[in-house]
């Protein structure tokens, strides 16, 4: 009731001329609707409490975010593999490079391959990027939350990475969900109804592995 209150504050807002305009009905309907950008698995408060959320985030892209977040798993994950700790600093929450670093301090540091070199053994094959959770804070809404789920198939878990595992010679399946934080520039000019960029880094990951008999037929 609380969220459904706070939406109806900030529709009067809008319509006041003293908050962003909200982002497209059918454009934020067509979204939830596809599979393929929001979890189908959702429970129904959290579906309502995601669909307010993207109504608030005018401006947003949610297909091209998505885009951008594969490319940040990849990214994040072989900085991760390789250690590179001051390029992970753009990239992630201080909480979250701190917590890399301690697990690697106790585990040690068995990999240095990417997941993108071609060698086989660190190729992460991203077989879905969907939208599970998305949440805004700031009386203006102008910070995000989105969570968004993974799976992938990969030869080097975050499982092994934090415990020291070896290689496996058959991909398993990760499934994860990292929370990327937005905070969003304000338009130029105090303009309500301009575009305004949001620059996000990764908050949280959390994850399961599965063993794998063999990789699945794409």
């Amino acid at each position: 009731m609380r969220e459904l209150a706070r939406m109806q504050r900030m529709s009067e807002r809008v319509n006041s001329g003293q908050l962003r305009r909200l982002a497209s009905l059918n454009k934020v309907n067509r979204w939830m609707d596809s599979p393929w950008l929001v979890d189908p698995q959702q429970p129904v408060f959290e579906r309502t409490h995601t669909w307010m959320s993207l109504r608030l985030l005018h401006g947003f892209d949610l297909p091209e975010f998505l885009v951008g977040s594969r490319h940040a798993y990849l990214v994040t994950s072989e900085l991760l593999q390789a250690a590179r700790w001051e390029e992970l600093r753009e990239l992630v929450h201080p909480d979250v490079l701190e917590s890399m670093e301690e697990t690697f301090e106790v585990a040690g540091h068995p990999y240095v391959c990417g997941p993108t070199d071609g060698n086989g053994d660190g190729d992460i094959n991203i077989l879905s990027a969907v939208l599970s959770s998305a949440r805004t804070s700031g009386d203006d809404a102008d910070v995000a939350h989105m969570d968004v789920k993974f799976r992938t198939l990969q030869g080097v878990t975050l499982h092994d990475l934090q415990h020291g595992d070896e290689l496996h010679e058959v991909p398993r399946l990760q499934e994860s969900t990292w929370t990327f934080e937005g905070v969003r520039f304000p338009p130029p000019d105090g303009d309500a109804s301009a575009t305004s960029n949001i620059d996000w880094q990764v908050t949280d990951i959390a994850w399961q592995v599965w063993e794998m008999a063999e990789a699945p037929m794409s």
